[in-house]
Protein backbone atom coordinates (compact mmCIF):
# COMPACT_ATOMS: atom_id res chain seq x y z
CA UNK A 1 0.00 0.00 0.00
CA UNK A 2 2.97 2.53 -0.54
CA UNK A 3 0.35 3.91 -2.76
CA UNK A 4 -1.18 6.55 -1.01
CA UNK A 5 -4.59 6.44 -3.10
CA UNK A 6 -5.18 2.94 -1.50
CA UNK A 7 -5.06 4.51 2.47
CA UNK A 8 -6.79 7.77 1.03
CA UNK A 9 -10.05 8.44 -0.46
CA UNK A 10 -10.53 11.92 -3.40
CA UNK A 11 -11.72 13.60 -0.46
CA UNK A 12 -8.49 13.12 1.48
CA UNK A 13 -10.23 10.93 4.37
CA UNK A 14 -9.27 7.27 4.88
CA UNK A 15 -10.49 5.00 2.01
CA UNK A 16 -14.28 3.48 3.75
CA UNK A 17 -12.33 0.17 3.49
CA UNK A 18 -9.76 1.32 5.47
CA UNK A 19 -11.89 3.36 7.90
CA UNK A 20 -13.30 0.07 8.00
CA UNK A 21 -10.06 -1.58 8.79
CA UNK A 22 -9.78 0.58 12.02
CA UNK A 23 -12.77 -0.15 13.76
CA UNK A 24 -12.04 -3.79 12.67
CA UNK A 25 -9.23 -3.82 14.57
CA UNK A 26 -10.38 -2.51 18.03
CA UNK A 27 -12.17 -5.79 18.24
CA UNK A 28 -9.49 -7.83 18.90
CA UNK A 29 -6.11 -5.96 17.68
CA UNK A 30 -5.41 -9.05 15.45
CA UNK A 31 -4.48 -7.14 12.01
CA UNK A 32 -4.83 -9.84 9.77
CA UNK A 33 -8.77 -10.90 11.22
CA UNK A 34 -9.39 -7.38 10.92
CA UNK A 35 -9.00 -7.14 7.38
CA UNK A 36 -10.53 -9.86 6.27
CA UNK A 37 -13.41 -8.63 7.98
CA UNK A 38 -12.89 -4.97 6.14
CA UNK A 39 -13.09 -7.44 2.72
CA UNK A 40 -9.27 -7.76 2.06
CA UNK A 41 -8.49 -10.96 0.65
CA UNK A 42 -7.19 -13.86 3.45
CA UNK A 43 -4.71 -14.46 1.13
CA UNK A 44 -3.34 -11.07 1.95
CA UNK A 45 -4.38 -10.15 4.41
CA UNK A 46 -1.40 -9.84 6.79
CA UNK A 47 0.36 -7.94 4.61
CA UNK A 48 -2.06 -5.58 4.08
CA UNK A 49 -2.49 -5.14 8.03
CA UNK A 50 0.63 -4.29 8.00
CA UNK A 51 1.03 -1.65 5.54
CA UNK A 52 -1.97 -0.10 6.66
CA UNK A 53 -0.89 -0.22 10.45
CA UNK A 54 2.48 1.48 9.51
CA UNK A 55 0.38 4.71 8.06
CA UNK A 56 0.61 7.31 10.36
CA UNK A 57 -3.28 8.15 9.46
CA UNK A 58 -4.41 4.72 10.20
CA UNK A 59 -3.05 4.60 13.35
CA UNK A 60 -4.17 7.91 14.33
CA UNK A 61 -7.69 6.60 12.82
CA UNK A 62 -7.45 3.78 15.25
CA UNK A 63 -5.75 5.99 18.43
CA UNK A 64 -9.16 8.02 17.86
CA UNK A 65 -11.24 5.03 17.89
CA UNK A 66 -9.75 3.62 20.60
CA UNK A 67 -10.15 6.90 22.96
CA UNK A 68 -13.65 7.49 21.77
CA UNK A 69 -14.40 3.43 23.11
CA UNK A 70 -12.54 4.57 26.16
CA UNK A 71 -14.80 7.34 26.65
CA UNK A 72 -18.15 5.72 25.79
CA UNK A 73 -17.12 2.75 28.10
CA UNK A 74 -16.19 5.40 31.14
CA UNK A 75 -12.95 3.42 31.50
CA UNK A 76 -9.41 5.16 32.17
CA UNK A 77 -6.07 4.31 32.86
CA UNK A 78 -6.97 5.07 36.92
CA UNK A 79 -9.91 3.37 36.74
CA UNK A 80 -8.41 0.24 35.59
CA UNK A 81 -5.63 0.71 38.16
CA UNK A 82 -8.02 1.10 40.61
CA UNK A 83 -9.50 -2.05 40.09
CA UNK A 84 -6.24 -4.13 39.46
CA UNK A 85 -5.28 -2.91 43.15
CA UNK A 86 -8.98 -3.91 44.56
CA UNK A 87 -8.08 -7.02 42.78
CA UNK A 88 -4.87 -8.12 44.45
CA UNK A 89 -6.04 -6.97 47.72
CA UNK A 90 -9.13 -9.26 47.43
CA UNK A 91 -7.11 -12.21 46.48
CA UNK A 92 -4.04 -12.16 48.80
CA UNK A 93 -6.66 -11.48 51.77
CA UNK A 94 -7.09 -15.04 53.25
CA UNK A 95 -10.65 -16.55 53.55
CA UNK A 96 -11.48 -19.49 55.99
CA UNK A 97 -12.41 -22.34 53.76
CA UNK A 98 -15.92 -23.25 55.22
CA UNK A 99 -18.36 -26.64 54.95
CA UNK A 100 -22.09 -26.06 55.58
CA UNK A 101 -21.18 -23.30 57.37
CA UNK A 102 -18.79 -24.04 59.78
CA UNK A 103 -14.53 -23.70 59.24
CA UNK A 104 -12.74 -26.73 58.17
CA UNK A 105 -10.38 -27.72 60.69
CA UNK A 106 -7.41 -29.21 60.00
CA UNK A 107 -4.68 -31.31 61.87
CA UNK A 108 -1.29 -28.96 62.69
CA UNK A 109 2.36 -30.63 62.57
CA UNK A 110 1.78 -29.95 66.21
CA UNK A 111 -1.43 -32.32 66.42
CA UNK A 112 -3.41 -29.09 67.32
CA UNK A 113 -6.45 -28.24 65.02
CA UNK A 114 -6.56 -24.96 63.54
CA UNK A 115 -8.91 -23.15 60.71
CA UNK A 116 -8.14 -23.86 57.06
CA UNK A 117 -7.49 -20.51 54.98
CA UNK A 118 -6.94 -20.19 51.19
CA UNK A 119 -5.90 -17.13 49.28
CA UNK A 120 -6.00 -16.80 45.20
CA UNK A 121 -2.49 -16.68 44.07
CA UNK A 122 -3.09 -16.85 41.07
CA UNK A 123 -5.59 -14.12 40.86
CA UNK A 124 -2.96 -11.71 42.93
CA UNK A 125 -0.04 -12.57 40.86
CA UNK A 126 -2.01 -11.36 37.76
CA UNK A 127 -3.14 -8.33 39.15
CA UNK A 128 0.25 -7.34 40.37
CA UNK A 129 2.14 -8.78 37.12
CA UNK A 130 -0.42 -5.66 35.20
CA UNK A 131 0.32 -3.01 38.08
CA UNK A 132 3.92 -3.76 38.17
CA UNK A 133 3.85 -3.78 34.40
CA UNK A 134 1.53 -0.33 34.34
CA UNK A 135 4.55 1.38 36.71
CA UNK A 136 7.51 0.08 34.66
CA UNK A 137 9.01 -2.06 37.02
CA UNK A 138 9.79 -4.80 35.05
CA UNK A 139 11.43 -2.19 32.49
CA UNK A 140 15.03 -2.83 32.93
CA UNK A 141 14.30 -6.83 33.23
CA UNK A 142 12.41 -6.83 29.93
CA UNK A 143 14.90 -4.82 28.15
CA UNK A 144 16.43 -6.71 25.17
CA UNK A 145 19.56 -7.95 25.67
CA UNK A 146 20.40 -7.68 21.25
CA UNK A 147 19.12 -4.30 21.39
CA UNK A 148 21.37 -3.33 24.18
CA UNK A 149 24.53 -4.28 22.08
CA UNK A 150 23.40 -2.69 19.14
CA UNK A 151 23.11 0.28 21.56
CA UNK A 152 26.57 -0.10 22.83
CA UNK A 153 27.60 -0.95 18.98
CA UNK A 154 26.53 2.43 17.70
CA UNK A 155 27.82 4.63 20.33
CA UNK A 156 31.10 3.04 20.07
CA UNK A 157 31.43 3.89 16.21
CA UNK A 158 29.76 7.22 16.79
CA UNK A 159 32.40 7.85 19.58
CA UNK A 160 34.83 6.80 17.38
CA UNK A 161 34.17 9.00 13.92
CA UNK A 162 33.04 11.93 16.57
CA UNK A 163 29.92 11.25 15.29
CA UNK A 164 26.45 12.13 17.35
CA UNK A 165 26.47 10.17 20.98
CA UNK A 166 22.85 9.64 21.52
CA UNK A 167 20.61 7.25 23.79
CA UNK A 168 19.08 5.72 21.63
CA UNK A 169 19.81 4.51 17.78
CA UNK A 170 18.30 6.28 15.13
CA UNK A 171 18.01 4.62 11.58
CA UNK A 172 20.72 6.53 9.87
CA UNK A 173 23.23 5.86 12.52
CA UNK A 174 22.25 2.32 11.98
CA UNK A 175 22.39 2.48 7.97
CA UNK A 176 25.73 4.58 8.56
CA UNK A 177 28.27 1.73 9.94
Amino acid sequence: MSNSNRIIDADGKLAPRVDLFCRELIVDFIGAKAAVRAGFPEKSAKVRACEMLADERVQARVAELMAERAARAEVSADWVVSRLKTVAERCLQETPVMRDGKPLLVEMPNGQLAAAYTFDAAGANKALDLLGRHVGIFEADNRQRGQTVVEEIIRALDERDGGPVSDKPDQDAVTRH
